[in-house]
């Protein structure tokens, strides 16, 4: 059950909620699980969930933005606006509707490279692939399962399904050759029939090789390289990565490979305004961070929206949009004018599977999470959601089978259409 306006009002002063629930718009699902794609963009570096996600507005003792209010985006979705970052109403305006906040998600890490293997794997083993690497893992028929933009990601096993796009342009210039170029030693690129000789001996002497994992994995790289260097005129690798580019421009080849089904998961760290999102001093830097931020997911779901998905509706009717961080941040100022590490933060998703117009979950009057039942309503006797939950609803969504390690977490299906 989702609570109206004027119940869930009620609800939040009767609990001491920091935000309520609020009415879902249900759009019905275009795609099935196992054609569901996957675009993750996560800001590595703890966000503030109270500039957006939640409201502390005129709480007596968090900060709290005085420039902010509360306001309503399409669908009835509720989130935090100031002036000072309009992307953000830019955003909640357009795709509102298709959009669900999930608030009070608990990480157990207060250090960064830990709260983004938590985020991701929900454990702390060396070797556990991440929720992307596992899904992209699902889907090798696949030319490039998985795109990496930029940023970390966890590849256990599932190494061989991943590519990185480099944050400055590496996998154009290893098609092209001009790799060759940026070399300390001097070399001379070979002719295309050298190149064809070169790859038919490589080719002979792995057959009169005793087959093992590393020269299958080897071989299906070589192949997939050669299939994607054949698609090159219709994948945009020309962006001139010494610029001052956007990250949803930055994004753009690795769209092209969803939208041309080479790919099924894109992945991209979201820098902010600066490189990083973890600053302890200064708080009104957050409001830059929002509004990069927020203008690129705009910029990036608008591109899915216009592109066309194989099943005759849109990309954005196949997609999934996840944005989150490892961390979020203490609702209290510290001595520099600044927010601290704190284990409770909120996600975005957008797109296909989706309940638009929602919040999942809330904050408490300590500004921790609150646990939830099975339809996503605070009851105490409910369970904390955390990120094996949020994996878990991910794994339900693309219909991958969930690795053995959450098999005890239900996902979220508050948050499913």
């Amino acid at each position: 059950m989702i609570l109206n306006r004027r119940q869930l009002a009620a609800a939040a002063l009767a609990s001491g909620a920091l935000l309520p629930f609020a009415i879902p718009t249900v759009r019905a699902a275009t795609t099935t699980p196992a054609q569901r794609k996957l675009v993750v963009i996560y800001c590595f570096g703890g966000w503030d969930p109270t500039w957006v996600f939640t409201s502390t507005l005129g709480h007596p003792t968090f900060y709290f933005d005085e420039t902010a209010s509360a306001e309503y985006g399409a669908g009835g979705i509720p989130y935090v606006h100031s002036p000072e970052r309009p992307a953000v109403k830019a955003f909640f305006d357009a795709w509102g509707d298709r959009a669900a906040i999930l608030n009070g998600m608990q990480v157990r890490a207060l250090t960064h490279p830990s709260g983004l293997k938590q985020l991701f794997t929900d454990s702390a083993t060396p070797g556990v692939p991440d929720w992307f690497a596992t899904i992209a893992g699902a889907s090798t028929e696949l030319e490039l399962p998985m795109v990496v933009s930029s940023g970390p990601v966890f590849t256990g096993e599932f190494g061989p399904q991943i590519m990185r796009l480099g944050e400055s342009g590496q996998l154009s210039a290893l098609i092209s050759g001009e790799a060759l170029d940026s070399s300390e030693m001097p070399t001379q690129a070979l002719s295309e029939s050298a190149v064809d000789s070169v790859d038919a001996y490589l080719a002979g002497r792995a057959a009169g090789l005793e087959s093992d994992s590393w020269m299958e994995d080897y071989a299906t790289g070589l192949e997939r390289l050669h299939r994607v260097n054949a698609l090159g005129d219709q994948i945009d690798l020309g962006l001139d990565y010494a610029a001052n580019i956007s990250v949803a421009d930055r994004m753009a080849p690795a769209l092209d490979c969803l939208e041309l089904g080479l790919s099924r998961v894109v992945t991209v760290a979201h820098p902010g305004f600066r490189a990083g999102w973890d600053h302890h001093s200064a708080i009104g830097q957050h409001n830059r961070h929002l509004q990069y931020l927020f203008s690129d997911v705009k910029d990036v779901v608008d591109s899915l929206a216009a592109r066309p998905g194989s099943g005759g509706g849109t990309l954005l009717d196949e997609t999934t949009v996840l944005v989150c961080s490892e961390m979020g941040r203490a609702p209290l100022l510290n001595g520099a004018g600044g927010k601290d590490h704190w284990i409770w933060t909120s996600a975005l998703l957008v797109g296909s599977g989706i309940k638009g117009g929602q919040v999942v979950g809330l904050f408490n009057e300590d500004f921790e999470g609150e646990p939830l039942n099975s339809a996503g309503e605070p009851d105490a006797a409910g369970v904390i959601q955390d990120a094996g939950h949020l994996g878990a609803t991910l794994f339900e969504l693309t219909g991958v089978e969930k690795p053995a390690h959450i098999q005890h977490k239900a996902p979220i299906e508050a948050l499913l259409a």
